[in-house]
């Protein structure tokens, strides 16, 4: 089942120079792809630094913050599966691109009004429309590169969206107060966040070319065509389970790290944003470590070591007296963690066929999205109450029980070693 164009742990370059060789020797698509990482994480990492922050300045508390990022999450988690199949029937690029410019719309919509009722709306149509091209994206990296760069890709787009999120995020944090001089106000006032937030759209439209100029090789099926090649399912299903506990640990925390910076230590945009870009300079190196790690110990000890490994800095983070201390938590956890997220994306979208690989990245999305919803909602409620321990600590003992469950079900065999697709036995054999 699918095609076997994906290179083992065995199959891999080792060493700097063979790494650096490949990378050079990028395909355009490639090297488009990169441009489009490094476009959309600077837009994107302006905004989320800063949007909470300024809906607290509105006036919002932040249960409401919670509550309107699972408006998002749930709409997000509805339509990402219609979106997948879409993709499979009419191509990942188009899918993208329309996606994409809709959902930069309802983004600098959400700017031009203070309505509860129109912002928890719009925030709803703004998840529904990133389900559209956030399913594409990783089977769209798969598509329109070659096997033998595929890895280094992913990893080096993920080093280098640290990065650029890094210098995003320092920007994020200047811009308010160049503007609230400006403006001759507060730097958490609403005008210079808000106008910070307007700073992001040029570049989100910019953002726009490289996925517009990389050619793919698409070839449209039917529905019947679509229905037959739909088979791994009991891949499927496996990772439904991990990745819906990943989502009930993820909408505990990730999207509210600012606003724990902000409402447990009194910090400004400007001082977690250089702890968050800090961090993100630094996990873009381990990052790049990726394909070593999986030279040394393979693929599935690469994704489910660091990410428990991490896992403490977690549960330490809303514990530490200090902003200092908080800081080096998170910086510590993002270190260690960073090491498995490209690979994991990798992994999982080689675990099927290329003509399935939007509708199961659409499932995967839904049983990701809707656990955060449902855990962003009772964020609000435990941030209100100041009970960040709890909050992080639940969150650690769900990814754990993730990562546990993702080792069992996707441990290399001793026939494989640690190759996770054998020959002979096809993408869905090991399972």
């Amino acid at each position: 089942m699918g095609s076997n164009d994906s290179p083992t742990e065995n199959d891999s370059p080792s060493g700097i120079q063979e790494y650096w060789k490949i990378v050079q020797n990028f395909s355009p698509n490639a090297k488009l792809l990169l441009a489009r990482g490094i476009l959309g994480t600077f837009s994107g990492s302006i905004w989320g630094l800063i949007f909470n922050i300024y809906l607290l300045s509105l006036g919002f508390d932040k249960a409401f913050v919670g509550v309107m990022l699972s408006y998002d999450w749930f709409a997000h988690g509805a339509l990402v599966i219609p979106a997948g199949i879409i993709s499979d029937l009419f191509g990942r690029r188009r899918v993208y691109l329309i996606a994409f410019f809709v959902n930069m719309l309802i983004g600098f919509a959400m700017l031009f009004t203070v309505d509860m009722g129109w912002l928890l709306t719009l925030s709803a149509l703004s998840g529904a429309s990133a389900g559209f091209h956030a399913v594409t994206g990783r089977p769209f990296m798969l598509e329109v590169t070659e096997p033998e760069e595929r890895m280094h890709l992913f990893t080096l787009s993920g080093s280098i969206r640290q990065i650029t999120g890094a210098e995003g995020r320092i920007i994020a944090g200047v811009l308010p107060l160049l503007l609230a001089s400006y403006f001759g106000v507060d730097s958490l006032s609403p005008e210079p966040l808000r106008w910070a937030l307007f700073c992001a759209v040029p570049l989100r439209i910019l953002g726009l070319l490289p996925t517009y100029l990389i050619r793919e090789r698409w070839q449209r099926q039917d529905v019947r065509t679509w229905i037959t090649n739909l088979k791994s399912y009991s891949v499927l299903a496996k990772l439904t389970l991990t990745s819906g506990l990943s989502g009930l640990a993820a909408g505990l925390t990730w999207p509210f790290f600012n606003v724990f910076f902000f409402d447990r230590h009194g910090a400004e945009p400007l001082e977690f944003g250089l702890v968050f870009a800090l961090t993100g300079v630094l996990t873009s190196f381990t990052t790049l470590l990726s394909p070593v790690f999986v030279q040394k110990i393979g693929r599935l000890n690469t994704i489910v070591f660091p990410a428990i490994l991490s896992l403490p800095f977690l549960v330490i983070m809303p514990l530490s007296s200090t902003f200092l201390l908080a800081s080096l938590m998170y910086l510590l956890r993002g270190l260690v963690g960073s090491v498995s997220g490209p690979i994991e994306g990798l992994f999982t979208m080689e675990l099927v066929g290329r003509e399935e690989r939007g509708t199961v990245e659409g499932v995967l999305h839904a049983v990701n999205e809707f656990p955060m919803g449902a855990t962003a909602r009772i964020a609000g409620p435990l941030m209100l109450s100041n009970l960040w321990g709890t909050q992080f600590g639940w969150a650690a003992g769900l990814m754990l029980a993730s990562l546990v469950l993702f080792f069992i079900f996707f441990r290399p065999t001793k026939k494989s070693r640690h190759n996770p697709f054998p020959k002979g036995r096809g993408r869905g054999g090991l399972l």
